[in-house]
């Protein structure tokens, strides 16, 4: 306990923490001060320079001590645990002040200003408190365990009487029941402490036995009430958590003997469990003050105490250990053991969240970044995806019980695992559904399908729209403003959520939505970072509305909330070349000039890279059908073992009944990865030794042979037919339809059943058959001026082409028209739709040069916000996003709330209100 007077242990307890508290608060403030009123500020300040005075002046004081190599004073004990007691009493009566309460906890990114504040001061209380105690058992010889005990108990039952009775005096009393607390469980933990010191001081077998035994039924106890809370103060709910609890406890029973090997056996055992023993008190060490409330209520706060005690336990039994072992072996020797044992636990648990990071990068990387072009094969280990996944469920939340009502994190742990495994983001219920389905073959997460209609909602719709349309004559294009009043016949508050579909060529540029009686325009921003913002927005019924492109010119629009017969407005700005015709909501939107009769629309070419033909130079182009060369897929992912035979017969009658044996190019037998196998004498034979494994991979298999079609300018249509006798196990993707461009006949496969039936599908949309049999499909043809020949869609709609299929962007591409813009946007994506490879460099590029042009593109949304406290959180996600080189996506993640601290705070208000009731009805009777 002398070691507590080390000079040093200051910058560890006080001057690193308070720090930390600095960094993290400049972070929140720098995030929420537009929301702060001038009170709110001058609480931050004044409590800024009382918490910044205090650090400088007690770390400078004890810099002269470490320098003139004296110890801490007991005064300089006392003033710190004074301080410090008097900031924290300030800071919990005027935490509304300092935090608003309309501020909701995801705009704090991760961090839990109450939380952070008690874990990072409480390490400099409890260790003034314990320099306090040590100095007045051993040097004053103050009190004695009997009366100390007595003072203990004494204190929360006059603080229990005391607020009972100020709870119905006037206000200027009640005021001082905050102070009063404070004052009780210093009090309380000071007698608490001095009670443990004394027990584990007297050395007593029967003493330290049967305080360990209690210990050990609390911890036990105490987890399971935990887990029957629903989890309040953290999802400790996992079996490993009991049996360290089990395991530690037992090793503090153990008496000490005077068995040199058995000895240093439970030193190691010890120094191993230490880490559990440590990471409860550092979880319950912020929560400390709060099992007085728990005690005083409920009778379960005595519990909160058993880490407290525990570390006292382990501390002592160590360091009895280390007293005995020293006299027989050499003092490195145990120092090394004991380091070895107190990493053991970290090293395996870093090793196991090490090889989730490395096998969920893998299995991102082969099933979203994978080149087209990769011939390599696959590094991928199912069972350790699987273990991965796993782990990722069970950190988000989907393994967890019902009842888990208050958290779903494993503290600090969450926290580490989110970091580094995710780059501090989350991986989404339907990603991690995609992964499971391609390596594993199955998946128990189980998500509705994805919303086909327009308007999702009946009561929400647009009750009038009006439309401008104006010639730019210096970008030679039409700027059309969409005017929509969109009202809310439902009774309660309802959200309009519709999908419309743009022509080609078509950008939006700008929108606004009135929020109130302001008329506010949209931002542009990584349509991840937009959709996190507004769905987080949403939850606390906030005036958010945003416009999405998912995907193929589809644009989603959303906007929350509307009250009961609400009527709100809002606008769209469209950018196009010619007259355009589209539905938004079942209502036909036409939009031209009345005053241009006719505009002549020319195929226009930006850098020689991307091409935009309008669908009145497709007239006049010449037609032709490509030759059909056909591509046959067999399913050999897993439950397929006894299939096989029946696959490739089924290909042999379809080849011979229709005559195509010159015209099979190739047979590709897939389970998560593809065996590519040409059609010689050969292939029956080389699919012998492909194993059957996995999922079924068919999306990649399908944009693979695509893209090379694609890329070839080839003048044959690749003819896919899948065979398998469950096409509802294929993994065949979201977006197929991104493809189109790059083959104009439409991204159709074939399924060829076990009737030798074919059922033509297309752009992955199984729920409706559009063709029984391989068709040809007419398609344009079109020449650049370099003579090189592309293939366009048969449809009356423009299209653009890609020439440069590894487009890049640069300076040069973007120009003051917002148009053209739009096109080199939609470009750049159409070259990361064929380069997924290059998904971090192509999507920041898209993003960064979307925002600099005002045009919205399809990695990016158009999103109005309530306040700049939200835009100012959107843009730091959106930074956060775009710093990642991986394919995770923010998906279904929510920032966490302060569920413990603030579960026991309204347990206590609920029980002075439940007392107070019955105050004023005994008083009535």
């Amino acid at each position: 306990m002398n070691k507590l007077y080390k000079p040093y242990l200051i910058f560890v307890t006080l001057t690193i923490p308070q720090i930390f508290i600095f960094i993290l608060y400049y972070k929140i403030f720098g995030l929420i001060h537009s929301e702060l009123n001038e009170s709110n500020i001058g609480y931050w300040k004044f409590l800024s320079l009382y918490l910044g005075a205090a650090c400088f002046i007690f770390t400078l004081w004890n810099i002269n001590n470490w320098i003139k190599k004296k110890e801490i004073q007991p005064l300089c004990a006392i003033l710190i645990f004074s301080v410090y007691t008097i900031f924290l009493s300030v800071y919990s009566y005027k935490y509304t002040e300092i935090i608003p309460s309309n501020i909701p906890a995801y705009m704090f990114l991760g961090i839990r200003p109450g939380m952070t504040v008690l874990t990072l001061i409480m390490p400099g209380l409890i260790h003034s408190m314990l320099m306090m105690v040590h100095f007045t058992v051993e040097k004053m010889k103050i009190g004695s365990n009997s009366k100390d005990f007595y003072r203990m108990i004494g204190i929360p039952a006059l603080s229990y009487l005391s607020m009972y009775i100020l709870w119905g005096a006037n206000n200027s009393i009640k005021k001082m029941m905050p102070i009063l607390f404070i004052v009780s469980i210093i009090g309380f933990f000071f007698f608490f402490i001095r009670i443990i010191y004394r027990i584990l001081k007297r050395k007593s077998n029967l003493w330290q036995k049967n305080l360990a035994f209690l210990n050990l039924v609390a911890s036990v106890i105490g987890l399971a009430v935990n887990q029957g809370l629903g989890n309040i103060f953290g999802d400790f709910s996992h079996v490993g958590f009991y049996l360290f609890a089990v395991i530690t406890g037992g090793l503090m029973l153990i008496p000490d003997r005077d068995n040199k090997r058995m000895r240093l056996v439970l030193w190691g055992l010890k120094s191993i469990t230490f880490v559990f023993t440590f990471y409860f008190f550092l979880v319950f060490l912020p929560l400390l003050p709060f099992s007085l409330i728990g005690m005083i209520f409920l009778g379960f706060g005595i519990l909160m105490l058993t880490p407290l005690v525990l570390m006292f336990l382990h501390v002592q039994s160590l360091w009895s250990d280390y007293q005995y072992l020293k006299g027989v072996y050499p003092r490195n020797v145990l120092i090394t053991l004991l380091c070895i044992g107190i990493l053991t636990i970290p090293v395996f648990t870093m090793v196991t969240i090490k090889n989730d990071k490395e096998n969920l990068d893998k299995a991102l990387t082969f099933t979203y970044e994978r080149s087209y072009e990769d011939d390599h094969e696959a590094n991928i280990d199912p069972a350790g995806v699987k273990r991965a996944l796993k782990n990722i469920k069970y950190i988000k939340g989907n393994k967890r019980e019902k009842m888990d009502l208050f958290t779903t994190d494993i503290p600090y742990f969450t926290a580490l695992y989110h970091e580094y495994v995710l780059d501090g983001l989350s991986i989404s219920s339907r990603k991690i559904m995609k992964l499971e389905k391609v390596f594993l073959g199955k998946s128990d997460i189980h998500l509705g399908n994805k919303r086909q209609v327009e308007n999702s909602n009946e009561n929400v719709f647009i009750k009038d729209i009006y439309t401008k349309t104006v010639y730019d004559k210096e970008e030679k294009v039409l700027k059309s403003w969409i005017n929509l009043e969109i009202e809310n016949k439902g009774r309660d508050q309802e959200e309009y959520d519709t999908l419309f579909k743009l022509p080609k060529g078509s950008y939006i540029s700008n929108y606004y939505l009135y929020v109130g009686t302001e008329k506010k325009y949209g931002l542009i921003a990584d349509k991840r970072a937009a959709n996190w913002i507004y769905e987080n927005t949403k939850k606390i019924r906030r005036d958010p509305g945003i416009l999405t492109d998912i995907g193929n010119n589809h644009m989603e629009f959303k906007i929350f909330p509307f009250n009961r017969g609400e009527v709100r407005k809002t606008g769209i700005e469209i950018i196009h070349k010619g007259p355009i015709t589209f539905n938004i909501d079942g209502h036909n939107i036409d939009l031209k000039d009345d005053y241009i009769n006719s505009l002549k629309k020319e195929e226009i070419l930006i850098n020689q890279e991307i091409a935009y033909i309008p669908k009145e130079v497709k007239k006049k182009l010449e037609k032709t059908t490509r030759e059909q060369k056909y591509y046959f897929v067999l399913d050999y992912s897993e439950g397929n073992e006894n299939k096989i035979n029946d696959y490739i017969k089924r290909v042999k009658d379809y080849i011979k009944k229709h005559h195509i044996e010159e015209d099979v190019k190739e047979i590709v037998a897939i389970n998560f990865e593809e065996k590519r196998i040409p059609y010689d004498k050969q292939w029956e034979k080389d699919l012998k030794y492909v194993d059957v494994k996995g999922g079924f991979f068919l999306e990649y298999t399908v944009k693979r042979i695509i893209y090379e079609n694609y890329i070839k300018n080839s003048s044959e249509r690749p003819v896919i037919i899948v065979v398998t006798d469950d096409l509802d196990k294929a993994v065949d993707g979201e977006h197929m339809d991104d493809f189109s461009f790059a083959c104009p006949e439409g991204v159709y496969y074939y399924h060829l059943d076990r009737n030798n039936n074919v059922e033509g599908y297309i752009d992955t949309n199984r729920k409706e058959k559009v063709i029984n049999e391989v068709e040809k499909i007419p398609v344009f043809i079109w020449e650049n001026e370099k003579g090189k020949t592309f293939y366009l869609s048969d449809t009356r709609n423009d299209s653009i082409v890609l020439l440069d299929a590894g487009l890049e962007m640069n300076m040069e591409m973007m120009k003051n028209f917002k148009w053209e813009n739009g096109l080199v946007l939609q470009g750049l994506y159409m070259s990361y739709v064929l380069h997924p490879e290059k998904y971090y460099e192509k999507s920041l590029s898209i993003v960064k040069n979307s925002i600099m042009s005002q045009v919205m593109s399809p990695m990016t949304s158009f999103i109005v916000l309530e306040n700049e406290a939200q835009e100012k959180v959107m843009l730091e996600k959106q930074k956060q996003i775009l710093a990642r080189k991986k394919p995770v996506h923010i998906g279904d993640m929510t920032e966490m709330d302060e569920p413990s601290l603030w579960m026991m705070l309204l347990i206590m208000i609920g029980i002075f209100l439940f007392r107070e009731k019955k105050r004023k009805m005994k008083k009535i009777r």
